[in-house]
């Protein structure tokens, strides 16, 4: 009888985990397929600033991102013109490049990410505003690895091809494949996974609170 009883109560519970994961999916997908321009421009700031800070470390420079229609007619993406140059000293560059991402790729990683969050089991609305707000500086990590990877990624590809080098295959290469290739969902889902790990050991600290004080032993000395 009290199998029984824990079955039943536990059995409510993921029925009604699982309507809130299939809801809250429909309306993340909404969001992303609504939402998507808008996000893209609001972010653009952030992918610049970013940008600029890889591009100072070779010889790139970031002459403009933003979000435009697609010359294929396949709707807007989010586009970055680069200049290279073969050194530092140089006056005018190399070469320019241009490379584009579609905006629906864009906001894959918020999408994921966020809903993840957004959806995972929490017991108050204010352990679930703790959890987002410890998710903002891993998002931001997770877009410098993601969306402005794949913005600046050609740029090393560029430099190799100026520096002659007959291998042009770069780690930026390989890792702009492995995003391509589906990473971005994985990628964006272990880092909203490492933010419950950090929420829950932050939780743990919290629980477990001071260590008790030992009672000291009194001795005393009789002649």
């Amino acid at each position: 009888m009290v199998e029984t009883g824990v079955s039943n109560a536990v059995g409510g519970g993921p029925m009604k985990l699982q309507w809130r994961l299939l809801i809250g999916g429909l309306i993340a997908l909404f969001l992303g397929a609504v939402g998507a321009d808008l996000y893209a421009r609001v972010a653009v700031p952030y992918y610049w600033a970013v940008a600029r800070l890889i591009a100072a470390a070779h010889q790139w420079r970031i002459v403009s991102i933003d979000v435009t229609g697609d010359s294929n007619g396949y709707g807007d993406v989010l586009q970055l013109t680069g200049a290279i140059s073969r050194s530092a000293a140089a006056a005018q560059p190399d070469a320019v490049l241009i490379n584009a991402i579609q905006i629906g790729a864009v906001v894959e990683t918020p999408v994921v990410f966020w809903c993840f969050l957004a959806l995972w089991p929490l017991r108050s609305h204010k352990e679930r505003l703790g959890l987002l707000g410890l998710g903002i500086p891993v998002y931001l990590c997770l877009e410098a690895v993601t969306t402005v990877c794949q913005l600046v990624g050609p740029l090393a590809f560029g430099s190799a091809v100026l520096s002659g080098h007959q291998d042009t295959s770069t780690i930026w290469e390989r890792w702009l494949r492995i995003l391509e290739d589906g990473g971005r969902i994985v990628v964006a889902l272990a880092a909203a996974m490492l933010v419950v790990g950090l929420w829950r050991f932050i939780q743990g600290l919290r629980t477990a609170g001071p260590e008790p004080e030992r009672p000291h032993r009194a001795y005393s000395l009789t002649a």
